[in-house]
């Protein structure tokens, strides 16, 4: 073991788990292991290193074994976690062994290097924590068999096996022979057994230990190391099946027939009616007396499958073929209708998928009910959504399907929770489903994730690589079998039928059908068809294009289907098994052999060759015939061509410098037929090819240009952003550029009007566009620049980015053209980074044109128009996360509602009144976005935050609302004032009711506001209160933003109108009414900011780690506020004790004249300890 193992094994260990008896969690280590590296870094060698220390001492074990007398193994101890039905019943608990965190680090080394062995040592159908094998895929293929033996009748059982504690029977002996035959090393044996020779334990029952006691086999449930080692202890069963004479089932497409699949111990047995039982048990029942294991026979579950004939038979009789004996009377077979738990998923005949999902519903409203307890805000409700709802039902999503009652029920109770349980949701919910951004709450969608989640079955399903699933080659046949009724289709031979989104043929599965596999089919063809999945790209290679199937191709012209029905087509198909293009290819090549003559009688060595291997009587004709199925191909698809690739780099181009990138001018999807599919594609697909064929002059000349972006006002609604491009003093290539506020996308015979934003970014962008247009396409280019934005996410981030689908990406539109632009270049282009405002000429000249740009009135026009043959859209599907399918469906969803609905017209008006004021009151107008951020600000209470985000969607029972017709008399006068008669909505109630409150609160707010700034008092209207963490104070002197006005005005501004909402609903809905006393009002605002400023001090304590707030920035909010501010200490932010508002508090309680003689009759010490504003 390496130090680089064991400091891989502690970074890839979870913080915040159980330790050992020994105390020491992993956050020790990592903590230890973080301060040598520090002072490594700063030149101090002789420093305590933990790697090294543990490295030592696992050597150490690995060559003499664990020394008695350091207790390494035995500071463990066994919990027994209870897992169902009678708690009585020790068998209904597991035994987790809780070990010390440095014994967990040495096996977790073990257990990395055994993982890279695993999927070589152990066969495709164990899953169990193997990398890259999933359980959902075991979870599927059991769908698809069961569906396929009902399709094709091929009878069978399916045995669902569980084994009795698996974990903890395992033999030692057993165990070491078995690692043995699998040549692992004998030096990791070895270390292996001294982990577990006179291996001891207790028993934690009850918070009481149990004496302690030998383990003699088992692998510890809680060791890193213990799944792999169970794995490979079972994978000796997983043989004896395989080698077994029992027939299971064939697969098409899949060397192998199917006997068991396993997860860890979980062992599913597809036996064919040919298979007698006794068999299996036969195979059982020496693996156990072999490994000391055993199958638990009551929990043994079987369901018969195939027709429903055979099934009642099953079941009624016990017997799966005539002349075999019946199954045991001790195994239960279920019964139509009658649900299964394997892995998780639940499996049957005719099942109901309602049912299944019952229990999961009610654990679901037994946990909200528990946190509902709490009050949680909005913000944490959203947070126990995704927690509860959205974690409880992944994986059954996944491994079962959610039906549409199901998801329904469930959005319900998303929708519910949010609002509390309301009665009517004051915002929609497709605003409260939005990114933070837009206004929304950013809670989970249910449809969305779900769907996602079918995205992740279609990317598994397209996978054509060696790793591809079983069920995906089960669901082709699936898929193969369900053929239209139409007579086109019925004509299609079944022996050239490979894919339906590689060929053109049609598949319709039957709606009728209710098996779960059928319900798959059916949500992969719909995943198919609403995310425009299809294969897609500006050039492909030509390992793609040969594995694709060339009957029926699915990019070849019609006349394709005319060139299956010849003698010499049958004879493609009979003897010489032709299936792909480049099986085709090869064939037609031979044509263009000199030793050949064009016809039937021709008997070059080809033709002889032909006839004898394929048994062809007219090796000619069907040369001719494999080159008219290429000849209807499309130079794109045609591997005959030339391609892209043929003049393309094999790798991106690199540099030595860091400050320097080249674009990559390649365009080829590489890789497999798996990588040519897209999903979220839009418009018709193009195949023709581009003409990308590079500079081959023999001298390239080089253009140099720098390239800038400014913008003024940057973030704020009333930007403006420049381009600048400086190709040379007085060149008249020279470029300043007003960036507009659309751009217009040119696609065929249509433009598209996209928003195009106002920043230094799109500005940059928009430079190297515009360069790259005019700079010559046959000149090498170097274009200068201090954006790094521009320059990553043009070279190193393009590809990615371009994978990905810019889901998520800022400025999408523009990067695409930029980048289309860089490709239609036939030399090479380089992007130096300069350091900006460093003297630099070109960049210093390039700033400067940007700059002007950004001041000029007239806005250029700007149409991008990216060759057809260039474009590609979509994402490439392989690519693809459930995150971020997700975030792509979220994204088309929230357009088609704005396109359907339109924004929310109040919480329009009120963002527009938020911009108009505090451009009033602060000189600037904030974006849409920018507001909606700063609701969320982090120096606003959560009630506040949410409180600000109900007004701006004027989402409060105030006002208009009343005022709907279906309300009776007594509720429609709840839209007036009692005080003043006038409309009572938000605004009104805090600007401008005449009600004691609002107006007492904004004159406590001016004075305590004029006491700390010299900026004016701006009286807040319900946009400024609203937009409050948008406003910066700004100093008039250096330009600069004051921090600590800033902060103070946020907060008086949004906590003084909270208050002022909240007294207003203590008056209205529980005095009656009945005005509070000034008094009364004065001391609820004292308190408020008594409470704030409180807050502020505690918050600044390093305990809080990144929550929290900087000493320097507290202190600077509340200076000059604070009584006797100059007697204070200079640690006084650490005094518990201070207070703001006593000196108010005195004035109240004593009168003026008193006040002075109590305050001077306090000693020292509290004079000391307390502060109050001036």
């Amino acid at each position: 073991m390496s130090e680089f193992d064991v400091k891989m094994a502690l970074r890839l260990s979870k913080n915040n788990t159980s330790c050992g008896l020994d105390g020491i969690p992993y956050e020790l280590y990592k903590m230890l292991n973080n301060k040598a590296e520090s002072a490594q870094k700063g030149g101090n060698e002789d420093v305590f290193d933990v790697i090294e220390l543990l490295t030592a001492a696992y050597n150490d074990i690995a060559v003499y074994g664990i020394d008695p007398n350091t207790n390494f193994a035995a500071g463990c101890w066994m919990c027994p976690l209870y897992k169902k039905n009678d708690r009585t019943e020790i068998a209904n608990y597991r035994p987790i062994t809780v070990l010390n965190t440095d014994y967990k680090i040495m096996t977790k080394v073990l257990a990395i290097h055994l993982a890279h062995a695993a999927p070589h040592l152990l066969h495709e159908s164990q899953a169990g924590f193997v990398p890259g094998r999933l359980i959902t895929d075991q979870t599927k293929l059991i769908r698809m068999i069961m569906d396929y033996t009902e399709v094709t009748e091929e009878n069978g059982l399916l045995v669902a096996l569980d084994q009795e504690k698996a974990y903890d029977k395992i033999d030692h002996e057993y165990l070491w022979k078995t690692l043995r035959k699998f040549k692992l090393p004998e030096a990791f044996i070895t270390t292996v057994r001294h982990l577990y020779n006179d291996a001891h334990t207790k028993v934690m029952v009850n918070g009481h230990l149990s004496s302690d006691f030998k383990v003699k086999r088992g692998v510890r449930q809680g060791d890193p190391l213990s799944c792999l080692l169970f794995d490979l202890a079972i994978e000796p069963l997983a043989a004896m099946l395989r080698n077994s004479d029992l027939k299971g089932y064939k697969i098409p497409g899949h060397k192998e027939r199917l006997i068991a699949n396993l997860f860890a111990d979980d062992t599913t047995v597809f036996l064919s009616a040919d298979d007698d039982f006794e068999t299996l048990q036969r195979i059982l029942d020496k693996w156990c007396i072999a490994s000391k294991a055993k199958f638990n026979i009551a929990k043994t579950e079987i369901i018969p499958m195939g027709s429903a004939e055979y099934r009642a038979r099953v079941i009624d009789t016990r017997i799966t073929k005539d002349g075999m004996d019946p199954l045991p009377q001790w195994l239960h077979i279920t019964v139509d209708g009658e649900a299964t738990r394997i892995l998780g998923g639940w499996f049957g005949n005719n099942i109901n998928n309602m049912s299944v999902w019952a229990p999961t519903l009610e654990k679901i409203d037994t946990h909200l009910e528990r946190w509902n307890k709490g009050a949680p805000t909005m913000e944490g409700r959203r947070h126990i959504v995704q927690m509860v709802i959205g974690n409880m039902t992944q994986y059954l999503t996944q491994v079962q399907g959610m039906p549409t009652q199901i998801e329904k029920r469930v959005t319900k109770r998303v929708q519910n929770f949010i609002w509390a349980e309301k009665e009517r949701n004051p915002v929609s919910k497709a605003t409260v489903l939005r990114p933070i951004e837009q206004g929304g709450r950013k809670v989970l969608d249910i449809e969305a994730r779900n769907k996602a989640i079918d995205v992740m079955w279609a990317k598994a399903y397209l996978n054509f690589e060696e790793s591809r699933p079983l069920w995906a080659k089960v669901a082709d046949k699936l898929f193969w079998l369900h053929t239209p009724k139409a007579r086109t289709e019925q004509n299609v031979d079944q022996r050239i039928k490979v894919n339906p989104l590689l060929q053109t043929w049609k598949t319709s599965p039957p709606k009728h059908l209710k098996t779960a596999a059928a319900t798959d089919l059916h949500k992969l063809i719909t995943s198919v068809k609403e995310f425009g999945i299809r294969q897609e790209g500006i050039a492909f290679s030509r390992l793609a294009m040969r594995e694709m199937p060339i009957w029926y191709h699915r990019h070849a012209e019609k006349k394709i289907r005319q060139l299956n029905h010849s003698a010499a087509s049958e004879c493609l198909r009979s003897n010489h098994k032709m299936i792909t293009v480049g099986q085709a290819e090869e064939l037609a090549a031979r044509l263009h052999d000199q030793n050949h003559h064009p016809d039937n009688l021709c008997l070059c060595p080809q033709c002889i060759y032909i006839s004898s291997r394929f048994n062809c009587i007219h090796p000619h004709a069907c040369m001719l015939r494999a080159k008219d199925l290429l000849d209807t191909l499309p130079q794109k698809w045609d591997p005959r061509h030339i391609q892209p690739e043929d003049h393309e780099p094999d790798k991106a181009p690199e540099t030595e410098s860091k400050d320097t990138t080249i674009f990559d001018p390649r365009v080829t999807v590489i890789g497999s037929l798996s990588d040519t599919f897209r999903i979220f594609t839009e418009g018709d697909v193009c195949n023709d090819l581009p003409d990308l064929t590079p500079n081959q002059e023999l001298t390239i000349q080089t253009t140099t240009v720098a390239t800038d972006g400014s913008c003024t006002d940057n973030g704020r609604k009333n930007a403006r952003a420049g381009a600048g491009v400086f190709f040379g003093e007085n060149d008249d290539r020279n470029q300043s550029i007003r960036l507009p506020g659309h751009l217009y996308k040119k696609t065929g015979a249509h433009i598209i009007q996209l928003p195009l934003e106002q920043s230094n970014q799109t500005g940059e962008v928009v430079a190297v566009k515009v360069a790259a247009e005019i700079a010559p396409l046959r000149e090498d280019l170097t274009i200068e620049t201090d954006s790094k934005y521009a320059q990553i996410q043009l070279t190193s981030k393009a590809r990615e980015n371009e994978d990905n689908g810019y889901i998520g990406v800022k400025n999408r539109e523009l990067l695409k053209a930029a980048v289309g632009t860089l490709r239609q270049r036939k030399s090479v282009t380089i992007f130096e980074w300069v350091k900006g405002h460093d003297g630099h000429a070109g960049n210093e000249a390039a700033d400067e044109l940007a700059s002007i740009g950004a001041g000029k009135e007239t806005l250029n026009v700007m149409v991008f128009e990216s060759p057809r043959t260039l474009t590609i859209t979509g994402a490439k599907l392989n690519k693809m996360t459930q995150v971020l399918a997700y975030q792509a469906i979220r994204e088309r969803k929230i357009s088609k509602e704005k396109r359907k609905n339109g924004p929310r017209r109040r919480t329009v008006q009120n963002l527009e009144k938020v911009k108009a004021q505090v451009e009033e009151a602060f000189e600037f107008a904030p974006k849409d976005e920018g507001i909606w951020k700063a609701i969320r600000h982090k120096d606003l209470a959560r009630k506040t935050r949410n409180f600000l985000w109900m007004a701006t969607h004027d989402a409060y029972m105030t006002g208009s609302h009343w005022q709907r017709a279906s309300f009776s008399s007594e509720l429609k006068g709840r839209a007036t004032c009692q005080h003043d008669d006038q409309l009572e909505d938000m605004e009104h109630i805090l600007t401008s009711c005449e009600s004691p409150g609002q107006s007492l609160i904004w004159e406590f707010t001016q004075k305590l506001w004029e006491k700390k700034s010299e900026k004016q008092w701006y009286r807040p209207g319900i946009g400024a209160i609203i937009g409050a963490a948008t406003g910066e104070v700004i100093n008039s002197q250096t330009g600069r933003r004051i921090s600590g006005e800033t902060r103070l005005w946020r907060i008086l501004i949004t906590e003084s109108a909270y208050l002022i909402w909240v007294l207003r609903c203590e008056r209205v809905i529980a005095n009656d009414n009945k005005p509070f006393t000034e008094e009364e009002i004065e001391n609820r605002w004292w308190k408020m900011i008594n409470e704030r400023f409180k807050l502020d001090a505690r918050m600044t304590s390093k305990k809080y780690e990144g929550k929290a707030i900087s000493r320097k920035l507290v202190e600077d909010t509340w200076k000059g506020l604070l009584h006797d501010e100059e007697h204070l200490p200079e640690d006084w932010i650490n005094l518990a004790v201070v207070l703001v508002g006593i000196e108010q508090d005195l004035l109240r309680r004593t009168g003026s004249h008193e006040r002075r003689g109590r305050l001077a009759s306090m000693n020292d010490s509290f004079r000391e300890n307390w502060a109050t504003p001036v």
